[in-house]
């Protein structure tokens, strides 16, 4: 194999590793183990070659390395009007991770990003990026048309949410062509988008012509009417089968009530929207929008009647509703039709809106739920069909505070209607000037500089900057005429769920898969007499075993008598049920093994979850990460299919997707599969899993499991130069051996040059806590002792406890409890607390310094009074002023 710089292969860069022998027999395989250890993430091409008598052959993989933890996004968007041309009341607004400052009479707008991480975040796995976009659909128009799969980071695994293909390019280009900002290649990949996301949904057809959100269930009025609404937009670019419209719209006729509503025949996926018991008035608004866009695709004696029915049902009842949402869509449904009932319905809106008059937004919902952005898109169409353009200044205000880098939203139908709203209120809203200049600057780097410049020639191309050691806060400075969108994306890992918001009860358990579990044996309870009758060792910790397991054990033993030893003894757990080794990892896999029976390492994987809140949630998705080196076996999860456990399931890469009709309050939903080895990973780190409602993903729940410490996949196997190679990271084994070559005087001097010129605090202190933990080693260290200062001052330091991070392989790190050291540092980046205050955590790596201050160290003869001179004469000599 050859080396590959970032990773410990006991080659370098470039270079073949010791070449190693191995014999194949006819129609057989054999494996050869290369092992192979990270630096840090990314993806690397590893290429082993193989070479025979008879010829040569090489394999090129990519290996992915990804950080610990669970991967957070943080997206800050702030609109650029430097002139203030959407009439802002307030001068500087602070929003949850910036500040905007705006002086319209010198046309300068000054936004400050805080940029720092919680205190739980993963070291080095922080990316930062800046974008601007000149156009008002913002970075929706530059992501839709070229990577639209990173529109919205969620799956795509039933029927609504297939739509994401066809629904957000149909906007956009709509959007695109009215505005004549269209080209040749623009379209293509439009019309490409448009007809994968058609065919696709063909695939959720029922016979009947209706739409159902999985295959096996049953037809959904709301899905159908939505799907219809696009596929009737669609016919101006893409040809569209009439059968499949007719059919549709005809299907959906006939589930009209006498009254003129609308009802969902089975429990909606989209639960939120129907806003309790009033359900009939947003299903029947919802519809009533599809009937208007399929007015001429569609017998015309049919539509009216169906249509004015609805009107009629609608027109009657603009004012029973209590919630913002469902009167933001009555409202835009009836502003479709003119008249008073559309006065009306509007009146009754704007009484219901949220306004924030220091931020100049409107909103129907104060948590910015997607269901909130959902009901704001549909006031913004309201408002806009009644030329009311200030309202609708304010709402796309609050909307583009809501989006995220890629300028989609939380789910699905709230980005989707966002969209269509943004674009209507963009070709209404243009700008005449447009040139703008956004100036960045970070706190942290004096010489830092980019600008970046919009004007009409490129406000439709997303210009980003990807920034690298930013710490603490960003400015971007804009001046001159127009708008725009500023988007910050925030990225990194914890190692710990991040959620505060969480609706889900999350239980994980895993353990090695016991094939003989799943006989159809009943498990007794022994008691320790009998099993020590029988000749079974005992462990008094697990006090269980199956009687098959027992017998079996028993019976490969020819020799054994009543009362006798077994040769081969159980191993029994803490309620006497027997267990199993887990195997050598070395040896464990190899297709050798297989062929004599024994079969690939593999778990049992179970998790429960919860609904916390009152009822039910929409429709649900458990995101459930896999160890690394592990799959899923298949036929579990169909097991589970067929079972109408779960609605469907997705595998992707190291990961399993289970989708949920509903995750009901009332009682714990639990799935259970296999999962298997097929890559031999040591050191395997925690994997999680996510649960989240698909309509509230803000609401997301996330927990973290982990092999038990006893597992044989937390071993951590080098050979060495592999050894030391990762150990690269580590702090030093002999860190001052250049002190033990110098006099007294000599080593003073070079004692005060490492102090004043190499590092950024010294500290004497003593060790109260050495904690290990998702891959990190966590030091508590109480400081004695400042000699000299980095960011902290003295007096914030002396006498109080900071948190010291290393990585856990790392022997040199390993300091004692109750042991003191000298620290040799550099300053790191400080966290922000959640109450807003600033923290330091100080990393251990090859940079550190660290001398045990102890008659046990073998140094400590040679070099103690060395350290007493810096601990007390240092501080006499005024420190580094030479």
């Amino acid at each position: 194999m050859y080396g590959v710089d970032g990773l410990c292969t006991g080659a370098a860069d470039g270079e073949r590793t010791e070449r190693q022998r191995v014999s194949v027999a006819a129609s057989s395989a054999s494996s050869v183990t290369f092992p192979v250890i990270p630096l840090r993430e990314g993806e690397f091409k590893i290429r082993v070659v193989v070479v025979s008598t008879r010829g040569r052959d090489k394999v090129e993989k990519i290996l992915n390395v990804v950080p610990e933890g669970i991967t957070v996004e943080k997206s800050i968007s702030v609109a650029i009007d430097p002139t203030n041309e959407r009439r802002r009341r307030t001068r500087s607004v602070r929003g949850d991770r910036y500040q905007d400052s705006l002086d319209p009479a010198a046309k300068v707008q000054v936004i400050a990003v805080n940029t720092r991480l919680p205190p739980d975040a993963v070291p080095d796995t922080k990316h930062c990026s800046v974008s601007v976009i000149g156009d008002k659909l913002g970075p929706s128009v530059h992501t839709t048309l070229n990577n639209l799969e990173d529109l919205i980071a969620m799956p795509r695994g039933c029927g609504e949410q297939n739509m994401m293909l066809m629904a957000p390019t149909l906007y956009t280009l709509d959007y695109l062509k009215k505005k004549g900002d269209s080209n040749e290649t623009v379209e293509e990949k439009a019309y490409k988008y448009l007809r994968t996301g058609y065919e696709r949904q063909l695939t959720y057809r029922q016979k009947d012509g209706s739409f159902s959100a999985f295959r096996h269930r049953p037809s959904s009025v709301w899905l159908t009417a939505f799907v219809m609404r696009v596929f009737c937009r669609a016919r101006s670019y893409l040809s569209i089968d009439p059968t499949v419209v007719q059919s549709g719209m005809q299907w959906l006729a006939s589930k009209q009530l006498a009254d003129g509503s609308f009802e969902e025949l089975k429990p909606i996926m989209h639960r939120s929207m129907l806003g309790g018991v009033q359900g009939k008035l947003p299903m029947t608004a919802f519809v009533l929008l599809t009937f208007y866009e399929c007015f001429d695709a569609t017998s015309e004696d049919m539509l009216r009647n169906t249509t004015t029915r609805a009107e009629t049902f609608l027109s009657q009842r603009v004012y029973e509703t209590h919630e913002a949402y469902i009167a933001a869509l009555v409202a835009y449904a009836l502003s479709l039709t003119g008249g008073r009932a559309s006065r009306d319905a509007l009146d009754a809106l704007e009484y219901k809106m949220h306004h924030n008059i220091e931020m100049s937004t409107i909103y129907t919902g104060r948590e910015g739920t997607a269901l909130d952005v959902e009901g704001s898109s549909y006031a913004l169409l309201a408002y806009l069909k009644h030329g009311k353009i200030e309202s609708s200044n304010q709402v796309v205000n609050w909307l583009n505070m809501q989006r995220t880098a890629s300028g989609s939203f939380q789910s699905t139908q709230d980005t989707v209607v966002a969209l269509q709203a943004l674009s209507e209120y963009a070709l209404q809203t243009r700008d005449p000037h447009l040139d703008l200049m956004c100036n960045i600057t970070l706190s942290n780097q004096r010489d830092f500089k980019k600008s970046i410049r919009v004007r009409r020639d490129n406000a439709a191309i997303l210009q980003q900057l990807d920034l690298a050691d930013v710490t603490g806060k960003m400015y971007v400075s804009a001046s001159g005429f127009g708008s725009g969108l500023l988007s910050v994306k925030l990225k990194y890992n914890m190692v710990v769920a991040p959620e505060v918001l969480c609706r889900f009860n999350i239980t994980v358990s895993t353990d090695v898969h016991q094939p003989m579990k799943q006989r159809k044996d009943r498990n007794l309870d022994f008691p320790p007499g009998l099993l020590e009758n029988l000749g079974l060792e005992l462990d008094r910790r697990r006090r269980s075993a199956s009687w098959s397991q027992g017998i079996m054990s028993l019976s490969r033993s020819r020799n054994w008598q009543p009362g006798g030893r077994v040769p081969s003894p159980l191993h029994l757990d803490s309620r006497h049920r027997v267990g199993s080794s887990s195997g050598d990892s070395k040896t464990e896999d190899r297709p050798e093994n297989l062929r004599r029976g024994r079969s690939k390492l593999t778990y049992d994987l179970e998790v429960c979850t919860r609904y916390l809140e009152h009822g039910d949630s929409n429709m649900a998705v458990v995101d459930v990460g896999l160890f690394s080196g592990f799959d899923p076996i298949k036929e579990d999860l169909e097991k589970l299919r067929e079972d109408k456990i779960i609605d469907k399931h997705e595998v992707l890469d190291n990961h399993v997707v289970l989708y949920f009709e509903k995750i009901t309050s009332l009682q714990s939903i639990c799935v259970k599969f296999r999962i298997e080895r097929n890559y031999v990973v040591n050191n395997v780190q925690a994997a999680a899993v996510k649960v989240y409602d698909y309509y509230n993903p803000m609401h997301s729940c996330s927990q973290l499991y982990a092999p038990a410490s006893t597992s044989p996949l937390l071993k951590v196997i080098c050979e060495g130069e592999q050894c030391q190679c990762a150990e690269d990271g580590c702090p030093v084994k002999e860190p001052f051996a250049n002190l033990h070559r110098a006099n007294n005087s000599a080593a003073r001097r070079l004692l005060w040059n490492i102090t004043c010129n190499e590092y950024d605090f010294v500290w004497r202190g003593r060790v109260l806590e050495n904690k290990q933990k998702n891959g990190f080693r966590s030091i508590t260290f109480r400081v004695s002792k400042v000699i000299k200062e980095g960011a902290e001052s003295s007096d914030d330091m002396h006498g109080y406890d900071r948190e010291i991070v290393s990585r856990d392989y790392c022997k040199e790190a390993d300091l004692l409890r109750g042991h003191d050291y000298y620290l040799f540092g550099h300053d790191r980046e400080p966290f922000e607390n959640s109450n807003g205050t600033v923290s330091y955590r100080y990393h251990m790596d090859r940079r550190t310094k660290i001398f045990w201050d102890s008659s046990r160290n073998p140094d400590h003869r040679k070099l103690g009074g060395i350290f007493q001179w810096l601990s007390s004469g240092f501080m006499r000599q005024q420190e580094c002023v030479s």
